[in-house]
């Protein structure tokens, strides 16, 4: 028998989103909804994202579910509804791939970092913009007693000091980690877009190298067996080299990926409370950040 309007399966997202699995006459949707009403306006502005990413089409095996149906008021809690996807999740793909499927995926980040850099229109960024966002971070921060205070204030003293040159410009996923890709047999479908106080490709390669360096998305994936995580590091380090490589002496990357790594870094830590969590984060700050 047919359900016509039934909730399937509620999940805690991470941020400030939850997310229900609705069956409605047999076809199946995943609904995302703000938990608190000061996220509601974030979660728009994502929703308005993946909307605009779907409808510019593909980008190369690259693709966005379309947003369905937008919460027709913002005043209290915001939702938007997409198609549930039939896929895989990174880990499920790497633990059944083939080594020719891998060589295949570094030509499809390949293709997707160079067509972004190219369309990228290059331009000065008024510092204040990451000044501003800095500010944002420390605040919210204030009070914390189980970070690093001394490399807290190594951090933001570094990023104070803003890169004075041109940055490449254009439209990005914003979270561009593989827990939030979906491998399909019609390509990979991007979810969880974020918005970002600066939209650049190289943002995208920053969160892209959140995993692949750091592997950030096996961390929070903390249920798997050894020998799977060994794999998947091993193919994460394969992507590295393979991927981030081919683009490390890009002029843009090598005047701005550290400041952006460490800045995507200190993001986070507002946002993690469990102590594995904030001594991965830290941790991964004091390996690239310079010395004073």
């Amino acid at each position: 028998m047919t359900t016509v309007n039934s909730t399937l399966l509620k999940l805690e997202g991470r941020s400030g989103c939850k997310l229900e699995v609705l069956n409605r006459e047999g076809v199946f949707f995943v609904k995302k909804i703000s938990r608190e009403t000061d996220y509601s306006k974030r979660l728009l502005l994502q929703a308005e994202k993946q909307q605009r990413y779907f409808l510019q089409g593909p980008q190369g095996d690259f693709k966005a579910p379309p947003v369905l149906e937008l919460a027709p008021s913002f005043e209290k809690l915001t939702w938007f509804e997409m198609p549930y996807l039939h896929g895989q999740k990174y880990s499920e793909f790497f633990e059944r791939s083939t080594v020719k499927e891998i060589k295949s995926l570094v030509d499809k980040f390949n293709d997707y970092f160079s067509n972004s850099f190219e369309k990228a229109e290059v331009a000065k960024v008024d510092p204040s913009l990451f000044l501003l966002k800095l500010s944002v971070v420390k605040n919210l921060l204030s009070g914390r007693t189980d970070i690093n205070l001394n490399l807290l204030q190594q951090t933001l003293g570094y990023l104070g000091r803003v890169p004075d040159s041109a940055i490449p410009l254009r439209p990005c996923h914003g979270d561009f980690t593989f827990s939030n890709m979906l491998f399909c047999e019609d390509g990979i479908y991007l979810v969880d877009f974020l918005d970002s106080f600066v939209e650049s490709p190289l943002i995208d390669l920053v969160k892209f190298r959140q995993d692949t360096f750091f592997y950030w998305s096996l961390l929070i994936e903390n249920q798997l067996p050894e020998s799977r995580s060994a794999k998947v590091i091993q193919i994460f380090n394969y992507l590295d080299s393979r991927v981030f490589g081919n683009f490390a002496n890009n002029k843009f990357v090598k005047e701005w990926f550290n400041y952006l790594q460490v800045f995507n870094l200190l993001r986070i830590l507002p946002y993690v409370k469990q102590k594995e969590e904030i001594e991965f984060v830290q941790k991964s700050i004091q390996r690239i950040i310079p010395l004073p």
